[in-house]
């Protein structure tokens, strides 16, 4: 999921990298023919707009993706730490489990030392 989601960053982030360009290009060429965009200034104004538009739109999604991308590793992180606090919980009841086993059978062994069979 996150490797998608950082996918389509990447390509929100070339696509408003490429509509930057092309808008820059664009100015570019206006001010090379002032002449005959002073002509046509009405012209110039829905691209403009248009492109602006545009680009609003991809770095709107762009912060969504990387919203829901920090959201993803937050979860992730959490679910890890969970996992970790359970792995090490277990390895101490296993421990535990273990010590309580070797107490007994030290118990069961004791006894039979002190035995009257032992003794003779």
């Amino acid at each position: 999921m996150e490797k998608v989601a950082a996918q389509e960053i990447a390509i929100l982030r070339d696509e408003v990298a490429r509509l930057t360009r092309e808008r820059e290009d664009f100015q570019a060429k206006v001010v090379v023919c002032p002449k005959e965009v002073m002509l046509r200034p009405w012209s110039l104004m829905p691209l403009k707009a248009e492109s602006n538009v545009k680009i609003q739109e991809m770095k709107m999604m762009i912060d969504k993706r990387d919203h829901d991308l920090n959201r993803l590793r937050d979860a992730r992180d959490a679910l890890t730490s969970e996992l970790h606090e359970r792995k090490t919980k277990d390895s101490e009841k296993v421990n535990a489990a273990s010590q309580s086993k070797i107490l007994a059978n030290a118990r069961a062994v004791r006894p039979s030392v002190f035995s009257p069979k032992a003794l003779t």
